[in-house]
């Protein structure tokens, strides 16, 4: 049977052959028993390391206490031993360095040796690689006792800087903060159990304070991010980050925020990551539209991009709000090829709510209904493209009641083309009808749709507007029909009487023109009328 110590050598020779010798922290006293303070012997390690022209700083496998900075101002990679047996129930498999709670400080800062490098002058290299857990709490699973400071704080690094098999847990500020870093990538690892509601982000990707310099082109493949309130803050015209691979679970009980904030960046892309959203059960709180978190909220100017994702949320609880973009933000979205599954909201904002000029399309939609509505989409600008979308309204629920639709127009210009699978509600499309563009929905059913019952002025919904629409037509009492609602020019409907009940279309020049002149009853199972609306009224054909 294989050791644990030959395959922890193992992993160590091959950290060597990958990335060169380095200066071990335990020749200058870094104690990986816990009993002392191992800051000053790892920065001694590292200060030897930059004298000699060497690359890496090698933390063997052990437990240590870190309670101030480590500086490390020059491209040296800081390597450590992932044991394989390490796991989160363990704290002393691998190395693991245990922040202190008496500095505010992180525990390791990454910021050029103005010397080398000038006073503005950008670090070339560095990071960490090899296996490293960085744990701030009492456990790799809990806020408990978290200490109250970032653990990664990276300044003006660039050129190829690696973070590799990086672990980070129980920091109440920033598990990574990054300010104008560029050129690098981030390789699997996980932040979790960091950041305090709205204040701190687990991972933040910043400008300089002047705004003239950004983070720019950060690659990052295979993070976890887990159980952190405030996950993502970018700021200052961020550009050229991507996601890709990566895993995003919010928690249960989470605080009232908006996880990942966008405020002011350039482009930014999600491609092929699992994202669990989750969102409180307090339906008082939800009833305030302020109060209500979207995962995803862009408040300034740039483009996010959302590709081929997976979105899922819990089927029970208040609901999943994906996407919103504020109101006054001029930046763009795109929304192509994605899963949402169990996507729905009653009582307050819709899910997704997109300004101007997104696209959404390619995207299969699973949906349910709350609080008597299904909301979907809220278009509050122009110039926006939904299209190619399939909606799957599946059980579940509280039955919908027509006073709010699966989608919310209050603005001129957007192209709606989607298919909706399984019962509609009673509204599809609400907001002022002179404003939209061209809007063709199809409706796809294993039976027709049934009118409201003992409604003198049903509603046909959107449909396609080149075909014809079949609905049922079931009272329980005689009807007049003086209207039909929410009809389009060119728009064909055929009514099928379901029962014995007599149905009459009242003639009326304005709104519904019978071909005698006169008004007209059905009455009786599989008995037909057919209308076109042309001039916002219904003919009779």
């Amino acid at each position: 049977m294989t050791r644990v110590s030959e395959l922890v050598s193992e992993n160590l020779n091959k950290a060597i052959a990958k990335y060169g010798e380095a200066v071990y922290a335990t020749n200058y006293g870094a104690d990986p028993t816990f009993f002392f303070d191992s800051t000053g012997a790892i920065q001694t390690a590292v200060n030897i390391a930059k004298a000699n022209g060497l690359s890496r700083v090698h933390i063997p496998a052990g437990l240590y206490r870190v309670d101030g900075t480590v500086n490390v101002d020059t491209g040296i990679l800081i390597t450590g031993e992932n044991a394989p047996e390490a796991s989160q129930v363990g704290r002393s498999m691998g190395t693991v360095l245990v922040a202190g709670k008496n500095s505010s400080g992180p525990v390791f800062s990454f910021v050029p040796d103005p010397a080398l490098y000038g006073a503005t002058g950008m670090m070339k290299g560095g990071g960490f690689a090899g296996g490293l857990h960085i744990l701030g709490s009492d456990h790799w699973n809990t806020f408990a006792n978290a200490v109250n400071r970032p653990a990664v704080y990276m300044e003006r690094v660039q050129t190829e800087f690696t973070i590799d098999d990086l672990y980070i847990t129980g920091f109440l500020k920033q598990g990574l903060r990054m300010v104008r870093v560029y050129d690098g990538s981030i390789r699997g690892g996980r932040i979790m159990y960091c950041s305090t509601d709205g204040v701190y982000a687990a991972l933040s990707q910043e400008g300089d304070a002047s705004g003239a310099n950004n983070t720019n082109a950060v690659h990052i493949f295979g993070l976890h991010m887990e159980n952190n309130p405030f996950m993502l803050y970018a700021n200052k015209l961020s550009r050229h980050v991507q996601f890709i691979g990566g895993k995003f679970e919010l928690h249960a009980g989470q605080t009232l925020s908006n996880p990942f904030v966008f405020d002011d960046v350039r482009e930014y892309t999600f491609d092929s990551s699992t994202i669990v959203t989750r969102c409180a059960t307090d339906l008082t709180a939800y009833s305030n539209p302020d109060l209500q978190p979207h995962t995803f909220f862009m408040k300034g100017g740039g483009c996010v991009k959302f590709i081929g994702n997976d979105f899922t949320s819990s089927p029970t609880g208040d609901g999943a709000r994906i996407i919103k973009q504020d109101a006054s933000s001029p930046g763009r979205l795109m929304i192509q090829g994605n899963y949402f599954n169990n996507l729905y909201a009653g009582g307050g904002e819709y899910p997704i709510i997109l300004k101007d000029s997104a696209l959404f399309t390619g995207n299969n939609v699973v949906t349910r209904s709350l609080n008597n509505k299904r909301q979907i989409i809220d278009v509050i600008g122009t110039k926006n493209r939904i299209t190619d979308n399939i909606f799957d309204v599946v059980s579940g629920g509280t039955t919908p009641d027509g006073s709010a639709g699966m989608f919310r127009v209050s603005a001129e210009g957007n192209l709606f083309d989607n298919t909706i699978n399984g019962a509609t509600p009673s509204k599809i499309l609400v907001g002022d009808q002179k404003y939209i563009e061209r809007t063709n929905v199809r409706v796809v059913e294993n039976v027709l749709e049934q009118f409201e019952i003992n409604n003198s002025t049903p509603s046909v919904g959107y449909n396609n507007p080149s075909g014809s629409s079949d609905y049922k037509v079931s009272n329980t009492v005689a009807t007049s029909i003086t209207n039909m609602l929410d009809g389009r020019d060119g728009q064909v409907v055929r009514l099928m009487s379901i029962n014995g009940t007599a149905t009459t279309f009242v003639h009326d020049p304005t709104k519904i023109i019978m071909q005698a002149g006169a008004n007209k009853t059905i009455q009786g199972y599989g008995k037909f009328i057919t209308f076109i609306r042309r001039g916002g009224a219904w003919f009779e054909i």
